[in-house]
C-alpha cells in the first residue's frame, strides 16, 4: 500500500535534524522572507508539475512535496527554540528571588514535590513579557487550587538550563532547551499561588481530586493503588523504585506509563460498542458514524485532559483520532499511512519530539505491528499452532514479536537493552492491563451515581485491585526468573541498524528480504568494528575525567578495550555520580566488565561510588595500598569484594599495575613503612601512566609532606603531560618543588585537571594554586566549569575529544 504521508514525516524531521544542528537557531528577517519565498516557489513548482502531465509530476511532485516539509520542520523547531534568549541571559545574572506570573500548562510530581511548566510569563514589577516556557520546582508551600489553566504568582529564584556533564549523562538541559524552555524556577520560600483559573481546569481538578479520593479508599494495597493511579491519572510518583526495577527487567515497564494502550483502551472500546448500540436505534449509517466519532472523541479529550496532557497520550490520541476519523471521511489511507501522518502532525506542532525516545518507540512499535504481523499471522506454522492452542493467544504473541522486533533499535540506541521476557509475560500482563483500567474507569463513573450503585462500585475497584495484584506478581516473577533473558549491546552504528530494519521491513518478496538482510548485517559488523580496528592500529588511549562534583573519577580504556576506573566518587542519596555517569558509559563501551579498580585512599568523596559498581559491572580486581584507615565506606568495599571473589590487591611504592602491554602502570606511592605516620589524603596512590603519546600524572589527594617525598625519590619520571592536580586544588598540595618537577616535560601542550565540584564549600580550587599551574606552562582544566575532561592519547598525539553538545543559548 502506498504511504505518501511517509515523506512529508521525514521531510519534517530532516528539516527538524538540521535546524537542530545550526549554532544559533534564530528567526531574522532575511530566514523568514527566504522562508516565505520558497514557499512560494515550491507551491508554483507543485502546480506546474500537476499541470505538465505524469511523466514529469511523478518524479517532481514527490520531491517538491517533501522539500516543502523539511522546510516547515526548520521553521516549525525554531519557532518553539527561538524566544527571547538574550532577555533570558540578562534575567538570568541576577541571583535573587524575583515575582512573576504565568499560565500553568503542564503539571508533574517529582520526588521533592510538584513541577509545573509555565508560558505567558510576566516579570513583576517592570510587567516585561518573556516568550518560552518555564519549569517550576516548587518544593515550599503550593495552593491546592493550582491546576492545568491556571495564572498563578510565583516568587523564586530563576536558574540556568543545566549544562551536561558528563559524556553518557541524560542531557538534560539539552532536553528541556528542544521542547522550548527557558531556564527552571526553583520555590524553595517563596509561593504558588493562582490569579486566576478557567472553569474548565476547576472541573478537572475536582475530577482528578475524587477520582485519587475513590482509589485511595477503594483499592488496599499500595502497590496496586500506586500503579492505578499511575494508569488513570498518568502520576507515577506513588510506584515504589523496587517496583519499576521488577517491571523494567520483566519487559513490562510500558504497562506503567500511560500510552498508546491504554488511549486504545479508553477509546476504541467504547468506539466499537457504540458501533451497534446506535444501530439499534435505527439511525443512518452515516449518523451512527458520525455520532460515535464525536462522542469517542471527547471521551479521549477528557481522558487526555486528566492525564495532564503527558507527550505520550497526546501522541496516541492524535493517532487514534486519524484512525477513527479516517473510515468516516471514507478515506481509508492504511494503518501504515495513518501513522505516518500523526508523526507529521506531531511534528508539526511539538518538533522536539523528534528527539525523545516515547515518541521514537511508540512509531516503531506501530510500524513493526503493521509491518510485521501480517507476515506472522501468514506464516504456515502459526497458523496450525492457532488451530491448536487458539488464534486469541497466537494473535497476542505475534503482535507482541512484531512492536518488540519494531522498537529493537531504539531501545538499543537509547538503553543498550531490549527484554526478551515481555515476548511471554505480555500475553497475560496486557490483557490484565486492559481489564484492570476499564474495572477502575467503571468503578469510578459508578461513583457519581447514587446510592444503589456503591456495591457495582466496590465490584468494579476490586476487580481492577485483583488484576494489578496479579501483574505485580507477574513482573515480579518475571524479574527473577526471566530477567536474563535480554540483550544487552549499545550499537556502534545506529544508522546502519536502522537500515537493517528499513530494508527488511520494505521488502515485498521474502527472498528479496532475505538478502537484503544478509548484506546490511555484513555491513552493519565491518563498519562497527572499523572504529576498534583503527584504535587498535593506532594504539589509542582513551583517558576520562568525570565530573562527579567534589571528588575524583578517572577512567582509562585501552585500544584493545580493557579498562582501569581510579576512583569512581562519592555515593549520595538518590542516583550517585558512579550510577549515574560512569556505568552508563561502561555501557556505551558495551564493557561488561571493570578489569581493575584503583581505590586510591579510603575518603568516601573518592571511593563511595565503587559500592554501585559492583550492583552494574563486572569487577576484575581491587587495587589499594596498606591502610590502617577504619573507614565504612572502605570495610564495605572489602564485604563486597569477598562476597563477590574480587580479588583485592594492596601496592605500594615500586609496584607495577598490568592492564594492557600498550601501557605502563607504576605505583610511585605511598611507601608502606610511612603508611602509620601520614594522614589519610597522604596515603593516596600516586600512579604513573606511561602510553605512547605522553604521561599521565594520577596524584589522588596527597599534601605537602607526601609530595615532598615523591619529589625526591622520583624527580626525573615525573614530568608528565596530563597531570591530576592534588587534593582539588587544594593550597596544601601543587607545591612549587611538586611543579617544578612535573613540569619539566617538553610536550606540548599540557594539561592540568582539577576535579572540584561547583560552588563546593570548600571554596576549591585555590586562585593561586591554579596561577602557579599556569605559570608552569600547563593548561588547567577545571571539571566544575567544563563537566568531564576527555583525553585521546595515540601516535597522533594528545588530543582532547569534543564530546559535549553545543549548549543552550539561554
Amino acid at each position: 500500500m502506498r504511504t505518501p504521508a511517509f515523506r512529508i514525516a521525514l521531510g519534517l524531521a530532516i528539516g527538524i535534524l538540521f535546524a537542530d544542528s545550526l549554532p544559533t537557531p534564530r528567526v531574522t528577517p532575511t530566514i523568514l522572507v527566504g522562508a516565505i519565498g520558497t514557499v512560494l516557489v515550491a507551491l508554483v513548482c507543485l502546480a506546474w508539475c500537476h499541470r505538465a502531465g505524469p511523466r514529469i509530476s511523478a518524479p517532481c511532485k514527490p520531491a517538491f512535496s517533501m522539500a516543502l516539509a523539511l522546510l516547515c520542520g526548520v521553521v516549525s523547531y525554531v519557532r518553539v527554540v527561538d524566544r527571547d534568549s538574550s532577555a533570558w541571559r540578562d534575567l538570568l545574572q541576577d541571583d535573587e528571588e524575583l515575582e512573576f506570573t504565568g499560565r500553568i500548562v503542564r503539571i508533574s510530581a517529582s520526588a521533592s514535590g510538584p513541577r509545573y511548566t509555565m508560558d505567558r510569563l510576566v516579570v513583576l514589577p517592570r510587567e516585561e513579557v518573556f516568550g518560552g516556557k518555564l519549569l517550576v520546582y516548587a518544593n515550599a508551600e503550593v495552593d491546592n487550587d493550582v491546576q492545568l489553566g491556571s495564572r498563578v504568582s510565583v516568587l523564586g529564584t530563576l536558574r540556568a538550563l543545566p549544562a551536561h556533564r558528563n559524556p553518557s549523562d541524560f542531557n538534560y538541559g539539552r532536553f528541556l532547551h528542544r521542547r522550548g524552555f527557558k531556564a527552571i524556577a526553583y520555590v524553595e520560600h517563596g509561593t504558588v499561588h493562582p490569579l486566576a483559573q478557567p472553569s474548565t481546569a476547576k472541573w478537572i481538578g475536582r475530577i482528578r481530586r475524587s477520582i485519587r479520593e475513590n482509589i485511595r479508599s477503594g483499592v488496599s494495597d499500595s502497590d496496586a493503588r500506586a500503579m492505578l493511579v499511575a494508569l488513570m491519572l498518568g502520576d507515577r510518583s506513588g510506584i515504589s523504585p523496587e517496583l519499576r526495577d521488577d517491571f523494567v527487567d520483566a519487559g513490562l515497564v510500558h504497562l506503567l506509563a500511560v500510552s498508546g494502550l491504554h488511549v486504545m483502551v479508553v477509546g476504541f472500546v467504547f468506539f466499537n460498542i457504540a458501533g451497534p448500540v446506535l444501530r439499534r436505534c435505527r439511525l443512518k449509517w452515516g449518523d451512527v458514524e458520525f455520532i460515535r466519532v464525536a462522542i469517542t472523541l471527547l471521551l479521549l479529550l477528557t481522558y487526555m485532559n486528566l492525564t495532564g496532557k503527558p507527550d505520550s497520550v497526546v501522541r496516541a490520541v492524535i493517532m487514534a483520532s486519524i484512525l477513527i476519523i479516517a473510515p468516516l471521511v471514507r478515506r481509508n489511507s492504511g494503518s501504515l499511512n495513518s501513522l505516518w501522518i500523526a508523526a507529521a502532525v506531531i511534528l508539526s506542532f511539538s518538533p522536539w519530539s523528534l528527539f525523545e525516545a516515547g515518541f521514537q518507540l511508540s512509531v516503531s512499535a506501530v510500524a513493526g505491528i503493521v509491518t510485521f504481523n501480517p507476515m506472522m499471522e501468514n506464516a504456515r506454522a502459526l497458523q496450525r499452532l492457532a488451530a491448536t492452542v487458539g488464534k486469541v493467544i497466537v494473535s497476542n504473541v505475534t503482535v507482541t514479536a512484531s512492536a518488540t522486533v519494531g522498537v529493537a533499535p531504539v531501545l538499543l540506541y537509547h538503553f543498550g537493552e531490549v527484554s526478551l521476557a515481555g515476548l511471554l509475560l505480555n500475553i497475560s500482563s496486557v490483557p490484565l492491563t486492559a481489564l484492570s483500567l476499564m474495572s477502575g474507569v467503571l468503578g469510578v463513573v459508578l461513583s457519581a451515581a447514587p446510592g444503589s450503585a456503591d456495591a457495582l462500585e466496590m465490584i468494579y475497584i476490586r476487580a481492577s485491585e485483583v488484576s494489578l495484584l496479579m501483574i505485580i506478581e507477574t513482573a515480579r516473577l518475571g524479574s527473577e526468573y526471566l530477567g536474563v533473558l535480554s540483550v544487552r549491546v549499545f550499537p556502534t552504528a545506529p544508522i546502519l541498524l536502522a537500515a537493517v530494519f528499513t530494508s527488511w521491513a520494505l521488502a515485498r518478496r521474502p527472498r528479496s528480504g532475505r538478502w537484503s538482510l544478509l548484506g546490511d548485517a555484513i555491513i552493519c559488523v565491518v563498519v562497527s568494528q572499523a572504529r576498534h580496528v583503527q584504535n587498535h592500529a593506532l594504539q589509542r588511549t582513551d583517558v576520562i575525567f568525570f565530573d562527579v562534583g567534589q571528588g575524583d573519577a578517572t577512567l582509562i580504556r585501552t585500544a584493545s578495550g580493557r579498562t582501569m576506573l581510579v576512583d569512581a566518587g562519592d555515593r549520595r542519596r538518590g542516583i550517585s555520580p558512579a550510577e549515574r555517569s560512569i556505568v552508563p558509559h561502561l555501557r556505551r563501551l558495551n564493557a561488561a566488565r571493570l578489569d581493575l579498580a584503583v581505590l586510591s585512599h579510603a575518603h568516601a568523596d573518592h571511593i563511595g561510588g565503587v559500592l554501585e559498581l559492583f550492583d552494574h559491572v563486572e569487577i576484575g580486581r581491587i587495587a589499594t595500598a596498606h591502610t590502617p584507615s577504619q573507614s565504612r565506606v572502605l570495610a564495605r568495599i572489602k564485604r563486597l569484594a569477598d562476597s563477590t571473589r574480587t580479588p583485592v590487591t594492596y601496592v605500594e611504592t615500586g609496584d607495577t599495575l598490568f592492564l594492557d602491554p600498550s601501557l605502563s602502570i607504576q605505583v610511585l606511592w605511598p611507601h608502606r613503612k610511612d603508611i602509620m605516620r601520614m594522614t589519610e589524603n597522604d596515603r593516596s596512590i600516586v600512579l604513573r601512566v606511561q602510553a605512547a603519546a605522553g604521561t599521565l600524572l594520577l596524584t589522588g589527594d596527597v599534601e605537602r609532606p607526601a609530595e615532598s617525598e615523591i619529589v625526591a625519590d622520583f624527580r626525573r619520571i615525573l614530568p608528565a603531560a596530563i597531570v591530576k592536580v592534588p587534593h582539588h586544588g587544594s593550597r596544601t598540595s601543587s607545591t612549587n618543588l611538586m611543579l617544578r618537577a612535573i613540569g619539566r616535560s617538553t610536550l606540548r601542550p599540557r594539561y592540568a585537571i582539577v576535579s572540584v565540584g561547583e560552588r563546593n564549600r570548600y571554596g576549591l580550587p585555590d586562585e593561586e594554586v591554579l596561577s602557579n599551574w599556569h605559570e608552569h606552562d600547563y593548561e588547567v582544566l577545571q571539571t566544575a566549569e567544563r563537566g568531564a575532561v576527555w583525553f585521546t592519547m595515540g601516535r597522533n598525539g594528545i588530543r582532547i575529544r569534543d564530546w559535549s553538545s553545543r549548549p543552550p543559548p539561554s
